[in-house]
């Protein structure tokens, strides 16, 4: 049998429900099982683990929704997202937000996903999207975020006291000090105000970091690095709106046997295209409702679903996704 995806019973059998694979009755009031594996397989058990067959095929919900969908791919898992809104979704005037829940207890968590993860299908879940007004006066923005939130909660119960209508509301006209309160609300107590400038250090990709420097709108620079061994192997990357843009090292070719190579002219490979994240540090308020759980079971099903393989207790008793608190921020920050 493929991995075991989850067991569910002992349920007690009915007069002839199930036989034996040699067509011998299953008894009335015997226990059995379902077992459920990540090949999508449905299996009945008796306590002997002896395979029993209903005698009405799909006889689970499960089992007519396997006879309506066919054959099913590994169940897709959501991943929680932070959403950062941007210049371009300001100008828009609003922005799409889809939210998700568990659907197999009552007490799941709501958390946000990425818009472009919402139309993908998973039975294990309860999602809502709702249209996030982001421009107009304070009034009318907190009007039609109360109405999305109030239509939005009749699919997911709780999500209305869950959101502030305002989050996202920015006053016109801001101050230079409030447009860098608002910069470094969004980025975290780790980053620096200098000469009117917000400086900081990005993450460590390709066995590097970069030194930024951007404006409070979030343009700049992500400062040039060097080779620690080659000074003449470099590169440095633009930032646009707090999203640091792909770049390489300059003599960098997907041929390393080109004349013209990093590993021509100097020997090393040099760095591929890739990207840097500016790291984002959470309200430790906001950490403690979102990713902190009294039980070690909630954590592990919320780390499963980040993609982390392990969680860890905290001083104050709550269990957390991860390894440490820089593993999950890290699962955050590069979703």
């Amino acid at each position: 049998m493929a991995n075991l995806e989850r067991l569910n019973g002992p349920y007690v059998a009915k007069k002839w429900e199930f036989i034996y694979t040699d067509g011998f009755p299953v008894r009335q009031g015997k226990k059995f099982w379902i077992i459920y594996d990540t090949d999508k397989n449905q299996t009945f058990t008796d306590s002997k683990n002896e395979i029993i067959l209903p005698k009405r095929k799909n006889k689970t919900l499960y089992g007519e929704y396997l006879k309506i969908k066919g054959t099913l791919k590994r169940e897709f898992y959501y991943k929680p997202h932070k959403l950062i809104v941007l210049k371009k979704h300001r100008k828009k005037g609003g922005i799409t937000r889809c939210f998700v829940r568990k659907n197999d207890a009552k007490l799941s968590r709501i958390f946000e996903i990425k818009e472009q993860k919402f139309s993908m299908a998973s039975v294990f879940y309860d999602k809502v999207s709702l249209n996030w007004k982001l421009d107009g006066s304070e009034g009318d923005i907190k009007l039609q975020n109360t109405k999305a939130l109030e239509e939005a909660d009749k699919i997911l119960p709780g999500i209305k006291d869950l959101l502030d209508p305002l989050e996202f509301y920015i006053k016109e006209d801001l101050t230079v000090k409030e447009r860098v309160e608002v910069a470094l609300q969004m980025l975290g107590p780790v980053h620096n105000i200098v000469d009117g400038q917000i400086k900081g250090v990005t993450s460590k990709v390709e066995g590097h970091v970069h030194n930024y420097i951007v404006d409070f709108d979030g343009n700049g620079t992500a400062l040039t690095t060097y080779h620690p061994i080659e000074e003449n192997i470099f590169h440095s990357h633009a930032i646009i709106e707090f999203v640091i843009q792909s770049a390489q090292s300059g003599c960098y070719r997907e041929d390393p046997e080109d004349s013209d190579s990093c590993y021509s002219l100097y020997g090393i490979a040099g760095a591929p295209p890739h990207i840097h994240y500016i790291p984002i540090v959470e309200n430790p308020e906001d950490i403690k409702d979102k990713y902190l759980y009294k039980t070690r079971e909630e954590a592990k099903s919320v780390a499963a679903g980040l993609g982390l393989k392990s969680v860890h207790l905290m001083k104050n008793g709550y269990w957390m996704p991860g390894k440490n608190h820089k593993n999950l921020m890290e699962s955050l920050s590069t979703d």
